[in-house]
């Protein structure tokens, strides 16, 4: 990858929202694309089916857009009663990916995003912690800049996937374990209510409220 482009750093979790960003950002730019995952271990139980997706969108996206270069990391919460905000371990993360490559190819990485939507919005009070987070993780070097691709509804996110990729990401975050081996969505999390509004408003039904 030429030395003179800008690297983004996409964390991605094999949601709809990251798997939007990522795709828009591979194929409407021409940015060296750095995607990276990272391994939320807790009592949701989740980690092992979104890794799954994960790897398997990114080995999508390298035979049918373009190379992305990937890397993963584990943050290992089981033991504790509180396992912290996400979004907190993935701004520490991104600053340590930000040092790594400045390590690797001693230069900054130039920015590095996240997946939202306009449904989940974006939480500015909070997310200055993560910056500082992510600065944190990036001392001594100065941290990546941060943005966001403009928010549109979720609905809109899945419209622009292909269908092969909207079916490979995962947006439960408490999976249940089948008889079989397989996991299922539960659909009463935060993220699974949501999804299911979607889907009643595409079929024209009236939807049910979201449990916030």
């Amino acid at each position: 990858m030429a030395d003179d482009k800008r690297a983004t750093l996409v964390m991605f979790s094999s949601g709809i929202d990251s798997t939007y960003t990522l795709l828009k950002l591979l194929q409407e730019t021409d940015d060296d694309i750095y995607a990276h995952h990272l391994h939320m271990v807790n009592p949701e139980g989740r980690h092992a089916v979104e890794a799954d997706r994960a790897r398997k969108i990114i080995t999508w996206c390298n035979a049918n857009i373009r190379k992305v270069k990937y890397s993963e990391s584990t943050i290992d919460h089981r033991g504790l009663r509180w396992f912290g905000y996400d979004i907190m371990a993935v701004g520490f993360e991104a600053g340590v990916v930000a040092h790594s490559f400045m390590i690797a190819r001693g230069r900054k990485l130039d920015r590095w995003t996240i997946g939202t939507c306009l449904e989940e919005g974006h939480w500015e009070e909070r997310f200055a912690h993560v910056l500082h987070c992510c600065a944190a993780s990036s001392f001594p070097h100065p941290p990546p800049d941060f943005f966001l691709l403009p928010l549109i509804p979720k609905a809109e996110e899945m419209a622009y996937l292909p269908r092969g990729v909207l079916n490979l990401c995962w947006t439960c975050r408490r999976p249940v374990k089948q008889p079989d081996g397989l996991v299922a969505e539960c659909g009463t999390c935060q993220t699974c209510l949501v999804m299911n509004n979607i889907k009643h408003k595409q079929a024209g039904i009236t939807s049910a409220p979201v449990r916030k």
